[in-house]
């Protein structure tokens, strides 16, 4: 039996009710208030905020406080370089901070009340279909990508759901893509919170560090399956995609399907199913992405309104596909076989937990596909 766990404890709560600590007077501002919230840290936002003020603080130094203009513009030009250079994205935290003082730090950043208030704003709930071994490292790889992958970041990154209550023992990073550490100010704070970038190398040093005992969130549908982020869709970009059950192979860690229910409610985009129908506005718009993706590997979809809906969202994680006993052969590099085997059971475990959960949380109509 599945047990449920995040912001929502009591049933008003588990309901999308409104808090019960809250007065009628209070309640009345709730919505505003939890709107001004995304408005300062939902990702496209934050991004926004961020590189205006230190380009705005570089071309009009005057403005820093406390220092005078040329020190400010000095510093802001030395850290524009650190940017490009810095390797802590490919490592995980502050490379001049100790284990356990990024630890500590990950830990305060991740119980921000803010991303409590996101939660509360999405009625997010963590649902999970079994305990996890803290002993074991595992690979918790979520489905849909969505505009954001903002259900993700809410319930497994942060402690917006309560994660750590869930899972107990378990301390996991995230992957995102390198672009997003270009962005001043606000990279220093996913560092803080456990983000790295997504690439191999990275994801295989996390599993297999030794020390403290890592899992690793990774959403590997990517921008192919961003472009299908859209209301009423659950298209997922999976069936080729085999490189995340390779290191799992690799590493002996455990696979965990996850799927965010609701995710690809939360804002209409300019989406064309399969490339036809609708007006040719939309069909220009959305081959322009599809171009723009190939060209440059990542793209956010065109979004109606940026801003997202206050849809519903429920994580659920399913029962994890251990891969530790299987076979690998010379230089612990599986085989093919191997590899489609393990990729068909992850597939199949994915399509137990969506049909096993879409009745109470999906949309009504909707079915997953797999592509």
């Amino acid at each position: 039996m599945a047990n449920a766990t995040g912001l929502a404890t009591d049933k008003k709560k588990m309901n999308g009710g409104a808090r019960s600590d809250l007065t009628p007077g209070d309640s009345l501002l709730r919505p505003l208030f939890l709107r001004l919230v995304l408005l300062f840290h939902y990702t496209p936002f934050t991004i926004t905020w961020c590189g205006s003020l230190y380009f705005f603080l570089l071309f009009r130094p005057e403005y820093a406080p406390c220092v005078s203009p040329a020190v400010a513009r000095s510093v802001l030009v030395a850290y524009g370089v650190w940017i490009l250079t810095d390797p802590s994205p490919r490592h995980g935290g502050f490379f001049l901070l100790s284990a356990s003082s990024s630890r500590r730090l990950r830990n305060y950043c991740r119980d921000a009340r803010i991303y409590k208030w996101m939660a509360e704003y999405f009625s997010l709930t963590l649902v999970k279909s079994c305990d996890l071994d803290p002993s074991r490292r595992y690979l918790f790889v979520v489905h849909p990508h969505g505009f954001l992958s903002t259900g993700c970041v809410l319930s497994l990154v942060t402690e917006g759901a309560g994660f750590r209550a869930a899972f107990p023992g378990i301390e996991r990073v995230c992957c995102t893509i390198a672009a997003t550490f270009t962005t001043p100010f606000y990279r220093e704070w996913m560092l803080a919170c456990g983000v790295v970038t997504v690439d191999r190398a990275t994801i295989v040093r996390q599993l297999t560090r030794g020390g403290e005992r890592r899992s690793v969130v990774l959403v590997p549908g990517g921008a192919a399956e961003a472009m299908h982020a859209h209301p009423g869709v659950f298209r997922l970009v999976l069936r080729h995609r085999k490189g995340f059950v390779r290191v799992a192979l690799q590493t002996g860690c455990s696979l965990v399907p996850t799927l965010v229910f609701g995710e690809n409610e939360l804002v209409p985009t300019f989406y064309v199913a399969d490339g036809g129908g609708t007006t040719w506005l939309r069909r220009a718009l959305f081959r322009w992405q599809t171009l723009l993706k190939e060209r440059c590997g990542f793209v956010a979809p065109f979004a109606l309104n940026p801003f997202p809906r206050r849809a519903r969202l429920t994580t659920v994680t399913g029962t994890p596909l251990h891969t530790d006993g299987a076979a690998c052969g010379a230089g612990g590099v599986p085989s093919e076989e191997t590899v489609d085997r393990f990729h068909a059971r992850y597939c199949q475990e994915l399509r137990r937990v969506y049909d096993a959960h879409k009745a109470r949380y999906g949309v009504d109509g909707v079915e997953l596909e797999i592509v």
